[in-house]
């Protein structure tokens, strides 16, 4: 009816409208159109969908890095990631070629193959490196930290796994590629994909956000270790409350989840914000309609909190929201789209995502007994409250971390390996790889709006985790 309304915003409160109204179980769909005159030039084989576009480009993507690295193992992995690929003719015409030509004896000898082939570092002018530490695993490679250096073989590093940490990998990639010549090709497929891909001895490295127990660990031969952290934040949209200004505790919170809470000014909210005036408002909660780590770690948090919702709700990547107002958005975007669409309404986001949009958090109780809110400094607390070797395979929970300082929903995203690679020089790049990204990767993860982890952690994984693999 209001004529001066733009278009966008309409759409947005329809979509919030109807389901509000059906309790999500209708998606409402939206289309537009626009008319005028084009011109069009005749093209083949143009993909039918975005999803086929996306295909094509890292189709072509990794045709590249192998092509670059032009050795059979590099074709091969084009191979087992690309069977039916546009390149598929010419890695295996490439495997062929190679397998019928004998390098020249010189070809290895000048950088220094050993019997696993894997190259020797050029000798250093650090005098940090041991002679009882051959893999040199923590220690900048040359006086200048930022390089590593270089040989004449280029090495492949696989991995697949967790979406989550996608951004940083690949920026951690870049700069390292940059800087020792070799390449990292990580394939963003969802944690499942990854476990299953590494169990099956396909790729380098598998990437996961729910660590896997030690009986699984052992049973396939691997060991896990964390490399980046994060958390979810409780997110509202409430008149006359800025950002970290509203105070919950997790039993709290878990009672305006299940439905028991339904308006802002019950007293078990009022009676923790004493000084503030609370709104005669309806809650409607938004929760993430897809299956994600998220909402696996939000309700692991709700679960640790309270009884009632560890016994009629649970934890894990998709439940059944049991308050009538309960609405849900597919992703973050989702989410973050209701929240805002929405008056008093109360969801939970990935913190990069919360972070990144300027969104407004509540404060929470931890388990020291003190308000806080997220940011870098309590998720990294977090990990530094977390005794991560008391579990074998570090798959340890950091919901509810001891600290004063820590946020009671941070988690980490976690790299699986095995201890007995088959392709050795690749196992150990991968171990460089994440090595130099430790000691270099710090500043591109935060610009990231990712957390790195704590030195003393990263000194631990290097002591007591990456030893077992063997080279």
């Amino acid at each position: 009816k209001n004529s001066n309304q733009p278009i966008e915003q309409v759409l947005k409160k329809v979509v919030s409208g109807v389901r509000v109204a059906s309790k999500s179980q209708q998606e409402p769909w939206m289309e537009g159109s626009i008319e005028g005159d084009f011109c069009f030039s005749k093209c083949s084989n143009l993909p039918e969908n975005s999803s086929q576009i996306s295909s094509i480009d890292q189709d072509e993507k990794f045709w590249e890095d192998s092509k670059s690295i032009g050795t059979k193992e590099g074709y091969e992995a084009y191979l087992f990631q690309f069977p039916n690929g546009r390149f598929a003719g010419l890695a295996k015409a490439q495997i062929s070629k190679l397998m019928n030509t004998s390098p020249p004896a010189t070809a290895l000898s000048s950088v220094g193959m050993n019997q696993n082939s894997v190259p020797q570092v050029q000798a250093s002018p650090n005098p940090a490196l041991k002679p009882n530490n051959p893999n040199n695993i923590g220690i900048p490679l040359t006086n200048q930290p930022n390089q590593l250096p270089s040989t004449k073989v280029t090495v492949l590093i696989t991995g697949a796994g967790a979406t989550y940490p996608f951004p940083a990998y690949a920026k951690w990639a870049e700069g390292y590629k940059a800087t020792s010549g070799n390449i990292l090709n990580y394939q963003s497929i969802g944690s499942s994909g990854g476990i299953r891909q590494i169990k099956a001895k396909t790729v380098t490295f598998g990437a996961t956000d729910a660590p896997l127990p030690a009986g699984d660990l052992d049973n396939a031969g691997l060991i896990q270790f964390p490399t980046i952290l994060g958390g979810t934040v409780p997110v509202i949209n409430l008149d006359g409350f800025k950002s970290g200004e509203l105070k919950l505790t997790g039993n709290v919170l878990s009672e305006i989840f299940m439905g028991k809470i339904i308006k802002w000014n019950d007293t078990r909210i009022a009676v923790l914000n004493p000084s503030k005036k609370l709104p005669d408002q309806a809650i409607t909660i938004v929760h993430r309609a897809d299956g994600s780590g998220t909402t696996f770690n939000f309700t692991d948090y709700l679960t640790k909190a309270s009884k009632d919702w560890a016994s009629s709700v649970g934890s894990g990547a998709a439940v059944k929201w049991p308050a009538a107002t309960s609405v849900g958005g597919k992703g973050n975007a989702g989410v973050a789209s209701l929240l805002n669409s929405i008056k008093g309404s109360i969801g939970y986001l990935e913190y990069a995502y919360f972070k990144n949009n300027n969104m407004n958090c509540v404060q929470l109780l931890n388990y020291d007994g003190q308000y806080v809110v997220p940011n870098d400094s309590t998720i990294a607390a977090a990990a530094s409250g977390t005794d991560w070797f008391s579990v074998p395979g570090m798959g340890v929970s950091m919901v509810d971390a001891k600290g004063a300082a820590s946020w009671p929903i941070s988690y980490a995203s976690f790299i699986l390996m095995p201890t007995q690679p088959t392709d050795k020089s690749a196992s150990l790049e991968a171990i460089k790889f994440f090595d130099w990204s430790f000691i270099n990767g710090k500043k591109m993860a935060s610009d990231l709006s990712y957390i790195p982890l704590p030195d003393t952690l990263t000194s631990a994984i290097r002591a007591k985790v990456w030893t077992q693999i063997q080279h």
